[in-house]
């Protein structure tokens, strides 16, 4: 009975083992894509951790919207502040409140320094801070929305943060805050543990960032619980205002325990639920700290994709980094982020499970930084700025996760060295292999003939044939990824937002298109040409594109500290080491020349293993048709015995002059030896004694069978691995980044590339795979072509957003609804919408990126911003809103000076712009409030052409004193107005103010001694019913697969004119 071998390389052999691989490594990707770790069966894990309070807490503040701009985001702040007082006394802790610090300026040095208590030395001490204002200038106004390119803006923004400092046991005694910073910050330092307790306007923050608030309330019970102290102090900040623009993390900046936070962790979210994903880290050092945690899941990708702009939203982690210098990680909810911003965005999209995801991983992190891993956190900056945090160098990482269970980290100099000592030694390593190869006569790859005397190609020369299979792999790849990019480009003409709701189905099309592709023209060259070299050629051509790959991927690492290109590191090492295995094959073949003399020598009588008669067969398809040369065809043939053919013509004398038969395959082998084989005789010294596949040259049947399966599990494994799941966490993050305005193939392009990538370990073997599996992704590519083609791409539960705002002109009682999105989309929503009845929708480009912004006459749905003032029924519509907002300028320089102060109040608001259409800024200064801080930007050479207010108090107003002057005359030109036909001017703004799309009508005629311009005021409250009924009219009767997003600060406007 013949033995099978379940390794050999044949047919079955490699359908079976390569569709087990890519299922074993599938499978675990999408599940870990998919599926959050359970959390414990006991809801107190640890000392001081309570799951049920965490989940408590959490439906507690979500239980209705509560952006800054809100009265229940007040409710929340208070219900915080008592919950930290409930834990820090249910845990027997001594603590203090600080309600009215004073900074550590100059001016009042002494008095800090004189009221700093030594002796009491508290656990914890909750600063309720509701004195810190902080005021910044931009040196570019179009950065955040402004259409005016050169001018920059002002804003002052009183914060109320929420912050509880846990004293370390190697802290300073007493209030050390009350000091001067050189004092302590370069040898005392702490952790800050962030997130922002408020909400966009049309979400209730369940994961942005409610999730991350409880977080930092058990993280707070949890260091403040018998045993737990640690070594480090710990600040716990629960920032208000990180939604419109960070400005919580930014008036923290004035707090006087912000120079003692020397790393940091950020908890944010931009999905509902999954996974709690380590967005980006400042170096290797605090990532080692995040290491620790139960299920760390990230990669390096993400802070590169950062670092290189590819990734345009932004976190409080770039102003406890950029600007106060500390060191620490993003970590963060990433997916579904169609949910992201919406009312989708509530407890019961999320789970207790990714609760636990990102409890569990940040009170390991904080462990560590707060412990002995803290002592690392000091010494001289880098970049030697002494304005920031004196907190040591640290060294940049890669670090990448394993199945979510554990963290690989390793410094990025070692990559460099290992990727440089790839580029130099592995091409060294292949030649001298290639060199011994050639000194035994045993280099296969690129030999045509073989002569079985010294010299080459001469009368005796037989066909190695060792070109054939070289083209092949190139021209497969070309035409392969050529279809699947074609396929990207087809989709994103024909139905370019399918991604959205259906990733997988791309996926499945993507892949089985360019696997069945490539098997198509690999087989087919196989079965016309069969090679026994094929598969080392394409591992030749691998090790060349992945070695030029390698070189770019060296150059960022060393020049520009990008670490993203680990992978193509472990794809050309792996490839390295097949590329090797199939040289090593080489060594058992028999030396070139010795098959040449067997081949040409008559064979002896006996049986061979090996039939001759099938040698000469597997070889005639490439020398049945070998030339003879002129001398040759004009000599007599040989004389003639019972061996010579009836009928000898030119085409069968051999160019050595030894005549063949009809059906001769250039091998000289003589009937008579054919027959004594068929006698079953053994024949002496073959170097040949096993059948070679198929039609493969005769020497190929010494090569080893079964190495095959090495080479696919080091070069199949890690590349599956690492790029498949890799390919599926962009896909996550990019898949509805097209309705935001993001290039709509992106994510496609992202998904054909890595779909390559992923199956590029099939090359070399996919020549064998019989026809059935490639058959069977032909029919899955058919069915998810016709689907992604012609399928809907949102559904209710992957709604596509769209961005709402109203505009009010409370001058005249104008309104305009404006609706950003896809033009596509955007008009049939509108059309749902009973307030858009028979009235005239228009639209135009929007600011943001790829978007379209329509609006229409809001007239019918204004809304009703003073519930507690009731109005006359026959009130005119022009004075509704007159005593909503209130401007009063005075001059207390003189009616020809260019000073003025602006006494500003609105009713329901903590949000007032000032926006100046004819003169630029030159200073603005708010009474109460702190100087420019230079740290958040440079003061615009040009001034500025707005200034926006933030206030803390419902009905304290504004004292702004402004100074401007002319704008130049250079920069009239420069100024990118937006004109609109005049009746539409006289009406209301038509499109969204402030956010990221602000745009603005302006007067046509202007006195240049004047100082023109508009108070803007946002609304952004919509917990009242019958408050913005506009909002609610799109909230419900929007179809099914539709939600809304705030487009702005508020999701109403208004607007008053002002002269001076």
């Amino acid at each position: 009975m013949k033995w099978y071998n379940p390794f050999a390389f044949r047919p079955a052999q490699v359908a079976f083992w390569t569709t087990l691989l890519y299922i074993a490594v599938v499978v675990p990707i999408i599940y870990i894509q998919e599926t959050v770790p359970s959390a414990p069966e006991t809801p107190k894990p640890y000392p001081g951790v309570d799951l049920d309070d965490a989940w408590a807490d959490l439906t507690t503040i979500t239980k209705a919207f509560h952006p800054f701009n809100s009265k229940f985001n007040e409710e929340i702040r208070e219900y915080l502040l008592e919950r930290i007082q409930e834990i820090l006394n249910a845990n027997g802790v001594r603590w203090t409140s600080e309600l009215s610090w004073r900074g550590i300026s100059a001016s009042n040095k002494e008095f800090a320094m004189a009221n700093a208590r030594d002796e009491e030395s508290p656990l914890a001490t909750i600063f309720n801070d509701l004195v810190s204002n902080v005021t910044v200038t931009l040196a570019k106004s179009s950065s955040i929305g402004t259409v005016d390119p050169t001018c920059g803006l002002g804003t002052y923004f009183e914060g109320s943060n929420l912050i509880v400092y846990i004293r370390g046991t190697d802290d300073d005694k007493g209030e050390w805050w009350k000091r001067e910073p050189y004092e302590w910050s370069t040898d005392h330092h702490g952790t800050l543990v962030n997130a922002h307790f408020d909400s966009v306007s049309t979400g209730y923050g369940a994961t942005d960032d409610g999730v991350g608030v409880v977080t930092i309330l058990q993280i707070i019970s949890y260091f403040t619980s018998p045993g737990n102290q640690p070594k480090h102090g710990i600040i716990a900040l629960l920032n208000n205002g990180e939604e419109d623009y960070m400005w919580g993390s930014r008036s923290f900046g004035a707090n006087p325990v912000m120079p003692f936070v020397h790393t940091f962790l950020n908890l944010e979210g931009a999905g509902a639920g999954g996974r709690a994903v380590l967005f980006r880290s400042t170096d290797l050092e605090v990532t080692q700290s995040y290491a620790k945690s139960p299920n760390p899941f990230g990669t390096v990708v993400g802070s590169d994709g950062f670092a290189l702009g590819l990734i345009k939203s932004q976190t409080d982690y770039v102003i406890f980094n950029q600007v106060y210098g500390a060191r620490g990680l993003d970590v963060a909810f990433y997916e579904p982020r169609s949910m992201y911003h919406t009312m989708q965005d509530d407890a019961r999209h999320t789970s207790r499970a990714s609760l636990w995801h990102m409890l569990s991983a940040s009170i390991k992190t904080i462990e560590s930084l707060s412990g002995k891993s803290g002592d690392r956190f000091v010494g001289p900056r880098p970049d030697k700025d002494v304005t920031k945090v004196q907190n040591g160098q640290g060294s940049d990482g890669v670090w990448f996760d394993f199945a979510g269970l554990k963290f690989a980290m390793f410094d990025l100099r070692t990559l460099f060295g290992w990727s440089l000592a790839l580029l130099i030694l592995t091409p060294l390593i292949l030649l001298l292999v290639s060199w011994i190869l050639t000194k035994n006569d045993k280099y296969y790859f690129f030999s045509n003939k073989v002569s079985s005397h010294d010299s080459v190609g001469g009368s005796d020369a037989v066909a190695i044939n060792g070109w054939r299979g070289f083209f092949r792999f190139p021209l497969a790849l070309i035409v392969a990824g050529g279809l699947v990019s074609g396929l990207a480009l087809l989709l994103r003409k024909l139905n370019p937002l399918i991604v959205y709701s259906s990733s997988y189905a791309v996926w499945a099309m993507m892949v089985s298109l360019f696997y069945f592709a490539l098997w198509t023209i690999m087989r087919g060259a196989s079965a016309m040409r069969p090679s026994a070299l094929h598969r080392g050629y394409v591992f030749i051509w691998l090790f060349i594109i992945t070695w030029i790959v390698l070189i770019g991927v060296t150059v960022l690492e060393d020049r520009f500290r990008i670490a993203a290109g680990y992978p193509f590191v472990i794809l050309h090492a792996a490839t390295f080491l097949c590329l090797f295995i199939s040289l090593c094959e080489l060594f058992a073949l028999p030396a070139k020349k010795d098959f040449s003399r067997w081949s040409q020598s008559p064979a002896p009588s006996g049986a061979s293993v090996v039939s001759r008669e099938s040698i000469r067969s597997r070889d005639r398809l490439s020398d049945t048709t070998r030339p003879s040369t002129s001398k040759a065809a004009d000599e007599e043939p040989a004389s003639a015995d019972e061996r010579t053919p009836l009928i000898i013509s030119r085409s069968t004398t051999r160019s050595d002059n030894i005549p063949r038969t009809t059906f001769s395959t250039g091998y000289r082998h003589s009937l008579g030896s054919i027959t004594d084989e068929s006698h079953g005789q053994p024949q002496q010294n073959s170097p040949i004694n096993h059948e070679p596949f198929h039609l493969e040259q005769a020497w190929a049947a010494q090569l080893p069978s079964w190495t095959w399966i090495l080479q696919l599990l080091i070069l199949g494994l890690p590349t599956a691995w690492f790029f498949g799941q890799l390919g599926l966490f962009l896909t996550v993050s990019l898949s509805a980044t097209g309705a935001d305005g993001s290039a709509l193939l992106l994510p496609y392009a992202a998904i054909s590339a890595f779909a390559i990538l992923s199956l590029l370990p099939l090359a070399p073997f996919i020549h064998r795979v019989p026809h059935q599996v490639p058959l069977i992704l032909l029919a899955v590519f058919a069915g998810t072509l016709l689907y992604s083609l012609i399928a809907f791409p949102f559904s209710s539960n992957s709604t596509y957003k769209i961005l709402f705002q109203q505009t009010v002109n409370l001058d005249t009682g104008a309104s305009n609804i404006t609706i950003d999105g896809l033009e596509e989309f955007v008009r049939p929503i509108i059309a749902e919408l009973p307030s858009s009845a028979k009235k005239e929708v228009k639209c135009m480009p929007s600011s943001r990126n790829l978007l379209t912004t329509c609006y229409y006459d809001g007239s019918a749905v204004l809304p009703n911003l003073q519930p507690d003032v009731v109005l006359p029924a026959d009130t005119p519509v022009e004075k509704r809103f007159a005593d909503l907002v209130s401007v009063n300028i005075t001059q207390p320089d003189g009616p020809r000076s260019r000073r003025a102060v602006f006494e500003v109040d609105a009713a329901n608001t903590k949000a007032c712009f000032l926006i100046f259409h004819t003169k630029h800024v030159t200073k603005f200064d708010v009474e109460g409030g702190s100087e420019w801080d230079p740290r958040f930007g440079a003061y615009n050479e040009h001034g500025l052409c707005q200034v926006r207010l933030w206030r803390r108090d419902w009905d304290k107003a504004w004292k702004v004193a402004i100074e401007w002057d002319d704008i130049p005359e250079s920069l009239e030109g420069a100024q990118q107005e937006v004109r609109v036909p005049a009746e539409q001017a006289e009406q209301a703004l038509p499109l969204p103010v402030g956010g990221t799309g602000e745009l603005r009508v302006r007067e046509e005629a202007a006195d240049e001694t004047e100082l023109e311009g508009e108070v803007s005021c946002m609304w952004a409250d919509a917990n009242v019913a019958g408050v913005m009924p506009a909002f609610e009219e799109v909230v419900q009767f929007s179809p099914v697969w539709v939600t809304v997003t705030k487009a702005g600060e508020g999701l109403v406007v208004g607007t008053k004119k002002f002269r001076l």
